[in-house]
């Protein structure tokens, strides 16, 4: 398993969360699961 922490300033919508998670699958490959966990870090702001 292959765990992929995301830094974000607001939630991924549901869609574009998958999305991600297909595109890093792709990137990793077959036989590896992907565990995607967003982290929220609102100080980020917008940039």
């Amino acid at each position: 398993m292959t765990s992929i922490y995301v830094c974000l300033h607001q939630p991924l919508p549901p869609q574009e969360e998958k999305r991600l998670k297909e595109t890093l699958q792709a990137i990793i490959g077959a036989g590896k699961t992907v565990l995607l966990e967003q982290k929220l870090h609102v100080e980020i702001g917008l940039i």
